[in-house]
């Protein structure tokens, strides 16, 4: 209605292709306020391609809309399909808003904004804390942007948070909360609020529909919104077309011109990308099983991006740029299909393409696929004392799949020599479609902000691939260690140590499983690190500072002239280093919904990832599986058995997938055969193999041993009944010899007892005898008991005799007559010649006395040894008698005058005369002992014949018990030969009763 009035306006444009020239008052196209976009080089491009932003009718449309609710400070949303730049768009309009004329020249240095991406695990917690840490106090209860900046708050993906139960967004009430009232409340102090100044704010969100949220209309209201369509078709080849022209056209390649053949097929690429591109979207639709088949301008991209990576001495003719964009393709359209199907069709169309744009010629020349890589070549060597160096990367055609297995088993054997490798060795089968697998990885860790996406189920290799690829080109490969108490706070420090690494010193591959999924919050910060670079709350102020500090040097090397030394600068400067070398390795499993589920709530896990989608392995892969675990083990049979067996493995597991799906399709239910379960059922074939050979070998010595051990048992009983016949003769003999023994101990045996009889007569007569002879002892002795007390007189009284005190009597002339018939006496007892032996009257002493012998006496006591004649007095003579016993009744008879005076005491004598007194005592007592003695002489005599008579008959017996012990030896011994021919013949009988029974076992 509005463009039939207007004059000079081409019929094909609309409307909105044409804006009024406020100066001139006409209309004018967009295209005169587009910028020419200028080629950065070959070099740079390639490290800035990721940020690159080419200027087009629908960019300057929207960026003038943006600044017209900029400067009246008015939200704006923008609103559109998945890949339409929407976010590119107001990042690089943000960006330059600093260098617009229509911003306050003291205003421009103070501009910043803060990008934040909601997710399906935004909360309203997580969004406020992510503001208040772009936020610092000014004044009373007011907060502004840090060091009075004025911020832009950009809300990526705004319709992402999760709708509740009610029909509500939480998360974006709290959103409508700021933008409308300017207002927070405090997190810490319920009640208490904060206003917001120098605050705008932005957004952008998909389309609604299609399974894709909407926003409330109460938070809507606040946005101006702006709808932005996939780019024309016009738009699409000045994206696109430009970089191509610049690079191979306008000389802007370092390495001089292309081949014009390259050049040539470079013009078509464009219109063969977005022809080829529009071809999938409109086959490749999505579905509950193809969710992920959404494709956008960024596979325009990553197709371009990939092209450029190549070196201008690769492009040798066209077919290499026609390989190299085939390959492209593959990588981003191919890789993310998964069905046979699927691939099928893109394998054929892709021909088509090549052959509707270049024709059928070159077509047919690249008609097979080829694989590109940039670690073919080995390092150059110009000195050999120098260090050795990188190789080249240079990324060109992979010449074959049989010599880059070569490469990546000396790269794997690197790796597993690796210090910090030693508990993660890799140890794969290198077939070809793992081979293919690197490769893709490779190319995904090599670019920059590249990160993959592992589709396949467990077992497929997608870990150790990946910690492989990241090897090839030294990358640090990280995975986090999941244990009962890993939570958030330990991933952030795992994300902030390789946040660090990768912006201040290198590479890192983070390897990601689905397993390691302990917590779906997990994925919204990852999905918050693919979409912005960065994670809310990751880094506090102090640890920011200090992240900011560690870059300024790094910074300052690589920016050169564009080095800027302000916080926000170096922060940004970190944020893009982080995501140009923080790679992500997503390893997922398609198997059940929690994938398609995962991917609906965090969009960035599909959108901002290249993905691989893991088949099942080729039958060609699992026989080279196979090859590599039987080839080498040993077994018993040939080598064309040992091989059909590996075609047979291979070709099991190929039936076992078949026969599932057959099974999907009657019962409508999945089983999974994985590449995990054929590793499984080839090492427990190897396990049972072992085990039953083991077997089977025991089994077979023990037959062979049994089978030896039967010839030796026939050889054993041969031999054995000649031994048995051997030992029965000897059994015979022995038995002869034990009769023979028997008799001749029985007749030893008679002997012995005779004579043992004989010895106990005797023994018995003896006994009689002896009772006899201790009768008569026994009286004898009692008498001479009697007669003790009278030599005990004796001997105390010979004790008490002093031999010096005879020397003094000795002297004297004529000592006391008690003392002269003391001595007389003693002479007597001794049988001492004496001079007078006869009585004399003594009238005045009024009785007879006898006439002493006091020289007799003197002689005895002038005699040295007269003392020891006295003490042997009782002692024995030759004969064996006693001195005292040789005292007859005549010597009795002679001393009887001298005992029977009055004065022959032991007190008169000690009064009268002390010295000789003991020899008084002794002389009596000497005769009271002869007095009984003279009694038991006879009884004495009767004993000692007794007992010679004894002495003899002991003799006897003593003969006789000699004889019987002779006899008794005798017998013992021919005893202990018949126990040993007993035992000797016992043992042949057992030997041979045991030789037997052998014989009959």
């Amino acid at each position: 209605m509005v463009k039939p009035n207007l004059k000079g306006l081409p019929e094909e444009d609309t409307i909105f292709e044409y804006r009024v020239n406020m100066k001139t008052d006409k209309w004018e196209h967009w295209q005169v306020s587009t910028q020419d976009w200028k080629y950065p080089g070959d070099a740079k491009i390639d490290a800035e391609f990721s940020t690159l932003f080419i200027p087009t009718v629908d960019s300057t449309r929207l960026n003038f809309l943006m600044l017209q609710n900029f400067v009246n400070k008015r939200p704006y949303l923008l609103m559109g399909g998945s890949g339409t730049a929407k976010t590119v768009t107001i990042e690089n309009f943000l960006l330059d808003i600093g260098n617009s004329d229509r911003i306050d020249p003291e205003e421009r240095e103070l501009m910043s904004f803060k990008k934040i991406n909601f997710s399906f695990m935004t909360s309203p917690g997580l969004f406020q804390t992510s503001l208040q840490d772009c936020v610092e106090k000014r004044q009373g209860k007011y907060y502004g942007p840090k060091r009075n900046k004025k911020l832009t708050l950009f809300i990526d993906d705004t319709a992402m948070p999760e709708i509740n139960e009610w029909g509500d967004q939480i998360t974006n009430e709290i959103v409508r909360q700021v933008v409308e009232e300017e207002r927070l409340y405090s997190l810490d102090r319920p009640g208490e609020s904060f206003h917001l100044v120098d605050m705008r704010y932005a957004g952008a969100m998909s389309t609604p529909g299609g399974g894709k949220n909407d926003i409330p209309n109460r938070l809507k209201r606040h946005f101006a919104v702006y709808n932005v369509p996939l780019p024309s078709e016009a738009s699409l080849n000045q994206i696109f077309g430009v970089i191509l022209q610049s690079r191979f056209h306008q000389g802007g390649s370092q390495y001089g011109n292309y081949p014009q053949g390259v050049k040539d097929v470079a013009d078509e690429v464009t219109k063969m990308s977005i022809s080829f591109w529009r071809k999938i979207q409109a086959k490749m639709l999505p579905t509950p099983q193809k969710f992920h088949y959404n494709f956008n301008l960024r596979d325009l991209t990553n197709i371009v991006q990939g092209i450029c990576k190549t070196e201008r001495s690769i492009f040798t003719d066209e077919t290499v740029m026609v390989n190299l964009w085939k390959h492209e393709c593959c990588r981003v359209f191919s890789d993310r299909f998964n069905t046979d199907d699927d691939k099928a069709w893109y394998d054929k169309n892709v021909n088509i393409t090549v052959s509707e744009h270049l024709g059928d010629q070159i077509m047919q020349q690249c008609e097979q696929p080829t694989y590109w890589a940039d670690f073919q070549r080995d390092p150059e060597i110009e000195d050999e004392d120098a260090e050795p160096q990188e190789p080249p990367q240079i990324y060109e055609p992979v010449e074959s799949l049989d010599e880059m297995r070569k490469r990546l088993e000396q790269r794997m054997l690197k790796y597993n020599e690796a210090p910090e490798n030693k508990t993660r060795k890799l140890s794969l089968v290198l077939f070809h479609a793992a081979i293919k697998h690197v490769l893709r990885l490779v190319r995904i860790l090599t670019t920059r902000r590249g990160n993959a996406l592992l589709v396949g189920v467990g077992g497929s290799g997608k870990q150790s691939l990946c910690r492989l690829s990241a090897s090839i080109h030294h990358y640090k490969t990280f995975q986090i260690t999941v244990t009962k108490h890993y939570t958030l706070n330990s991933l952030f420090d795992d994300l902030r140590e390789n946040y660090t690494h990768a912006g201040t010193k290198g590479p890192v591959a983070f390897l990601f499983t689905d397993n390691e999924i302990k917590n779906e919050g997990f994925l919204e910060y990852i999905n918050g690190f693919l979409s912005s670079g960065e994670i809310p709350g990751l880094y506090s102020t102090d640890e920011k500072d200090s992240a900011i500090n560690d870059i300024r040097i790094v910074a300052k090397k690589e920016a050169g002239k564009e080095f800027q030394d302000t916080g926000d600068w170096l922060w940004r400067f970190f944020v893009n280093r982080v995501r140009s070398n923080l790679h992500f390795c997503l390893c997922m499993s398609p198997v059940g919904d929690k994938f398609r589920t995962r991917a609906r709530k965090f969009p960035s896990l599909v959108s901002g990832c290249v993905i691989d989608w893991f088949f099942p392995w080729p039958e060609a892969a699992l026989l080279d599986v196979s090859s590599a675990r039987i080839s080498n083990f040993t077994m018993e049979t040939d080598s064309l058995t040992k091989s059909r067996l590996m075609e047979f493995m291979a070709a099991l597991h190929r039936l076992m997938l078949q026969m599932s799906d057959v099974y999907f399709v009657q019962f409508r239910r999945s089983v999974f055969s994985t590449p995990k379960s054929y590793l499984s059922f080839l090492e427990s074939y190897l396990v049972v193999y072992t085990e039953k050979f083991k077997g089977i070998n025991v089994l077979a010595e023990n037959i062979g041993g049994g089978l030896k051990k039967l010839h030796q048992a026939g050889e054993d009983v041969r031999l054995m009944k000649i031994n048995l016949a051997e030992k029965e003769v000897n059994l015979q003999i022995a038995t002869k010899e034990t009769d023979a023994l028997l008799l001749e101990i029985t007749e030893a045996t008679g002997v012995a007892e005779k004579k043992e009889q004989e010895v106990g007569a005797v023994k018995e007569m003896l006994s009689r005898d002896a009772k006899k002879v201790q009768a008569v002892k026994d009286d004898a002795e009692h008498d001479l008991a009697a007669a003790e007390p009278m030599l005990l007189a004796a001997n105390e009284a010979l004790n008490s005799i002093d031999p010096k005190a005879l020397q003094t009597v000795k002297k004297l002339a004529n000592p006391p007559a008690l003392v002269k018939r003391i001595t007389d006496g003693v002479c007597v007892l001794l049988h001492d010649p004496m001079e007078n032996k006869h009585c004399e009257g003594v009238p005045e002493k009024g009785g007879v006395w006898i006439k002493d012998s006091w020289e007799a006496g003197r002689r005895f006591l002038s005699d040295m040894n007269a003392m020891g004649r006295l003490s042997a007095f009782k002692g024995k003579d030759e004969g064996g008698k006693g001195l005292k016993d040789q005292i007859n009744e005549e010597t009795c008879e002679l001393l009887l005058p001298y005992l029977n005076m009055d004065s022959w005491n032991k007190q008169t004598a000690t009064k009268s005369a002390a010295d000789v007194a003991g020899m008084c005592v002794w002389v009596r007592a000497m005769y009271d002992y002869i007095g009984i003695a003279k009694f038991v002489q006879p009884k004495m005599e009767t004993l000692r014949a007794a007992e010679a008579d004894l002495r003899v008959a002991n003799k006897k017996l003593a003969e006789k018990e000699a004889e019987l012990n002779i006899v008794k030896a005798e017998s013992a011994r021919c005893q202990e030969r018949l126990d040993a021919a007993k035992a000797k013949k016992q043992a042949l009988e057992d030997d041979a009763m045991a030789t037997k029974k052998r014989m009959d076992v």
